[in-house]
């Protein structure tokens, strides 16, 4: 049967030293070794299939007095964590419904994936899958497991709330005008802590047969709601960028600003 015919299972392996010494109250020093091993099922009746992935960082080498590398646990523990087990329902056409423990790689909210373990998250989101002009996604993100960590808190906690248990809503979209130019926007309501709203364009345009060009542009207003538990605040950034390519060497030009009233919070 299909379920068992089209699973698949990958091992990723990675190993990776970090030593920074700023001055000589701050130096960190750490040996990781670890990564990941991830399960796909296939589909169930075509109707249902299931993922898991087990991530593992392990410690060849760290000095308890130079922790914060964030390649360990604090204080330089290895750690080994469940960081994915999700079920798929397919409810109609190339809509599906996800439910626990699971990735994402949207602005804000994405894996973060530089160091030995990603974010992941527990969530329940119904997307539509990026086979049409048009991709959205909604859901409730409740907790997440930052990187360095082998449990999972509320997302309010991950904003450094620490007696509060809120998650947060989202729905996006994205429009693909055509293989090349797009343009989406994504809502975060971080229940009685901020809303976030990002929203972005690319576009590109042949200057003449050999110079593609390329301009984005993007803008994230955020402000706080309810309770405001992380203080009242209304702020914005926004950033443009250019890039132009000739025989396989690319120019990019960049700025992005920040309101001067407050900063961006981004856990």
């Amino acid at each position: 049967p299909p379920f068992f015919r089209d699973s698949r299972i990958k091992a990723k392996v990675r190993n990776y030293y970090f030593s920074r010494n700023n001055n000589p109250f701050r130096s960190f020093e750490t040996w990781a070794m670890g990564g990941g091993v991830r399960y796909r099922s296939g589909w169930a009746f075509d109707r249902f299939r299931l993922g898991a992935t087990l991530y593992t960082s392990q410690k060849p080498y760290g000095p308890e007095d130079k922790g914060g590398s964030l390649l360990l646990k604090p204080v330089q523990q290895s750690f080994t964590v469940p960081g994915e087990a999700f079920i798929d329902l397919k409810l109609y056409g190339n809509t599906f419904f996800r439910g626990y423990r699971q990735t994402f790689d949207y602005p804000y909210i994405n894996r973060q994936d530089n160091l030995m373990v990603p974010n992941t998250f527990e969530a329940y989101v119904v997307r539509h899958e990026p086979h049409t002009d048009l991709d959205w996604i909604v859901g409730q993100v409740s907790r997440i497991k930052l990187r360095f960590e082998d449990e999972f808190i509320p997302m309010s906690q991950a904003a450094s709330l620490e007696d509060s248990d809120k998650g947060l809503t989202m729905a996006g979209f994205r429009y693909n005008i055509n293989q090349h130019d797009n343009f989406g926007g994504v809502n975060y309501y971080s229940w009685d802590v901020m809303n976030t709203f990002y929203t972005e364009g690319n576009i590109l345009w042949q200057a003449t047969e050999e110079i593609p060009v390329k301009v984005s542009a993007q803008l994230t207003k955020q402000d706080s709601v309810g309770k405001a538990l992380d203080g009242d605040f209304d702020t914005f950034s926004f950033g443009g960028q250019i890039a132009a390519s000739y025989q396989g060497a690319i120019l990019t030009l960049a700025a992005t600003s920040t309101g001067n009233d407050s900063r961006i919070r981004s856990p």
